[in-house]
């Protein structure tokens, strides 16, 4: 499947955005989050994703797991490469379902400009 901006490129301030939902396609059996880095030079920022499923059309949400990150460069160790994204692979029940959602809430510590992204699998 392709991936998709679900929040574009922006100046964040501190707080938490409004939550952002997104239906499931049939078939899908995971989706991944990511933060883009690119613009995270500040390493006293911090991110949080949390995520949260429905599988009622958005009657009513689960806690789904989440993930955060810091500003600065990231270098993976094993590649010696700078990491260009943080993110988490969230896995996703009842594939055969079309009335599945996913809800994404993105907080951040500080004024920060990011975007955050997804893919479902």
């Amino acid at each position: 499947m392709t991936e998709a901006t679900l929040i574009t490129s922006k100046d964040f301030t501190k707080g938490t955005e409004d939550p952002v939902d997104i239906s499931i396609p049939v078939g899908a059996t995971e989706v991944d989050v990511f933060i883009d880095r690119t613009d995270l030079s500040d390493s006293r920022i911090a991110l949080a994703v949390q995520g949260f499923l429905s599988l009622d059309n958005g009657s009513s949400w689960k806690p789904w797991g989440g993930f955060g990150t810091i500003g600065g460069t990231m270098t993976n160790p094993d590649t010696g490469k700078t990491e260009t994204k943080s993110g988490m692979i969230f896995t996703l029940p009842e594939p055969k379902s079309k009335i599945r959602k996913f809800r994404i809430t993105l907080t951040v510590s500080d004024t920060a400009k990011t975007s955050l992204k997804y893919e479902f699998k």
